[in-house]
């Protein structure tokens, strides 16, 4: 009876390791579980502002925006896809500054990740971050309101 727990036990252990393991290869091998198209390359990346409104009424998430590249690696169209009306706009201005090398049109996912940090984050986790091939990482902290404000 032992030895079967016994062996029960390793075989749940090594299932559990797999998975892990799993979700831990994108990180190890540099890939996003993301990315869309390893062809592309990217020139220029442009990360929006944190709209000011938006953070402190602490709207997070993801805008993902389809962006038409046109022969000379400039962005064309841009269209958003998904993401908060108060974040879009801003990420659309961001997508038409993108720069890839120059080769065919096509069109590419870019996404945009929005977090508000608490207004105590330290100052070096503040900013934007790219995340190759298509992904920028906005990150600000929510400003602090003083009590006066509330009334």
């Amino acid at each position: 009876m032992k030895k079967n727990k016994l062996l029960w036990l390793g075989t749940f252990s090594a299932a559990i390791c797999a998975v892990a393991l799993l979700c831990v290869l994108p990180t190890i091998t540099g890939q996003s579980p993301h990315e869309r198209d390893a062809s592309i390359v990217v020139k220029e990346a442009f990360a929006p502002q944190y709209p000011r409104v938006a953070l402190a009424a602490q709207v997070q998430g993801t805008v993902r925006v389809k962006a038409t590249v046109t022969h000379d690696g400039s962005v064309g169209k841009v269209e958003a896809l998904v993401g908060s009306p108060m974040l879009v706009p801003l990420v659309l201005e961001a997508a038409k500054k993108w720069k890839f090398e120059s080769g065919r049109e096509q069109a590419v996912e870019l996404e945009f990740q929005f977090q508000a940090l608490p207004s105590t984050a330290p100052k070096d986790q503040i900013g934007s971050v790219y995340i190759p091939p298509l992904a920028i990482i906005v990150r600000d902290r929510v400003p602090v309101i003083p009590d006066s404000a509330h009334g």
